[in-house]
């Protein structure tokens, strides 16, 4: 007889053998044949009779009451307990990820180089420059927005919520960061560690610029177009990171206005990344809890 759920619960006779599959089975009467169970607990209940075998496979060994009678042999193989999956990280994080590797800047640092040769060597004009500047980061950061879209609603989000906060941390960590890695650069052991921290730095301040151009434009398009609160928005973005390569043409008030857009999406960024990473934890020690 082969029997199954979630809880099994069997008394009375079988004439050959009783296959459980459960998470919880009690067995109480007589098996003519084996026992098989796989499952998590099993009790055999006091005065139950197998003839047979009892082989089953749980995570803990079987209640066996007083007077049962096995006739065969008793094995038991501990079920392994299987770990939570972990979380794939979404394709952003991926994406930082190589940008970050030594491979990643190599090839991102060739290709910055070989365009500041071209535009060395080459006397465009600047209006010319101008334009190539915003293709690059409309493209760059569209694509960075593709990656991770939940990541870059993610990160709005947070700007909308914490934008004081966002921009005093964006602040504390543009100013304090090269400080350290100066700091660290002069030390011997830690020395290896400052071009690291530089290329994060720069990296992580990039992809707040990215944010905070995107969390301006659904500004702007939720006063032009109602009903973007959904989506990304890459046209959204496109305008925010327009009216701010526009509000650098003002001068001196202009600059610091871009300074403090890449201060402000860099601290958003930051946030976005504990908070992920402390939601993780706690769902993970949920699980473990259970």
């Amino acid at each position: 007889a082969d029997l199954a759920g979630a809880s099994v619960i069997f008394q009375g006779d079988v004439a050959r053998n009783l296959i459980v599959k459960a998470s919880l089975a009690v067995i109480s009467g007589h098996v003519g044949g084996n026992l098989e169970f796989k499952g998590d607990s099993l009790t055999i209940d006091p005065n139950t009779v197998i003839d047979g075998d009892l082989n089953y496979s749980s995570s803990s060994r079987a209640t066996i009451g007083s007077g049962s009678v096995i006739t065969g042999k008793i094995n038991w193989k501990k079920a392994e307990i299987e770990k939570p999956k972990e979380k794939s990280k979404g394709n952003f994080w991926t994406a930082l990820t190589w940008i970050i590797s030594l491979r990643g800047y190599f090839i991102m640092s060739t290709l910055m180089a070989v365009a500041i040769i071209v535009l060395t060597l080459i006397p465009f004009p600047g209006f010319i420059l101008l334009i190539f500047l915003w293709f690059i980061l409309a493209v760059s950061g569209n694509v960075i927005i593709l990656l991770g879209r939940s990541k870059a609603l993610a990160t709005t989000k947070v700007l909308e919520q914490r934008f004081f906060p966002s921009m005093g941390l964006g602040f504390i960590l543009f100013f304090l960061t090269p400080i350290v890695a100066i700091i660290l650069f002069f030390t011997l052991l830690a020395a290896p560690l400052a071009p690291l921290i530089l290329m994060l730095f720069g990296v992580a301040t990039f992809c707040g610029g990215i944010f905070a151009s995107l969390f301006l434009g659904r500004r702007i398009c939720r006063l032009l177009r109602p009903g973007t609160e959904s989506t990304p928005g890459y046209l959204c973005y496109t305008i925010g990171l327009t009216a701010i390569l526009l509000l650098s043409f003002i001068p001196i008030v202009g600059y610091l206005l871009v300074l403090l857009a890449l201060m402000t999406g860099l601290g958003g960024l930051v946030q976005t990344y504990a908070k992920i990473k402390i939601e993780t934890s706690s769902e993970e020690s949920v699980v473990e809890t259970k």
